[in-house]
């Protein structure tokens, strides 16, 4: 489902003419970290292919919400992904 997702934002982007910003929650190590980015990537390639018209990159974030990933949030909003975001405390 995801990477569906991300073929719509690569396409409505890319009509509209800019760059599209996605986040993903629930991001609890760099595996899955990676793993978004590589969706991202194939999600682009595949709007390529189709002959859409697509923005060079998406500005790609994560939602810090679970221990694993505050631990390591320097290192994913540093190596991996633009941006990150912590989740509201309650």
């Amino acid at each position: 489902m995801l990477l569906t997702q991300l073929r719509a934002i690569w396409r409505a982007a890319g009509e509209a003419c800019v760059t599209p910003y996605a986040m993903a929650p629930m991001i609890a190590t760099i595996a899955d970290a990676r793993l978004l980015c590589q969706l991202r990537d194939e999600a682009r390639s595949a709007v390529v292919a189709d002959g859409a018209a697509c923005p060079e990159r998406m500005m790609t974030g994560v939602m810090i919400e679970v221990p694993s990933a505050a631990i390591m949030a320097r290192e994913l909003a540093v190596r991996l992904v633009d941006f990150s975001a912590s989740a509201p405390t309650t």
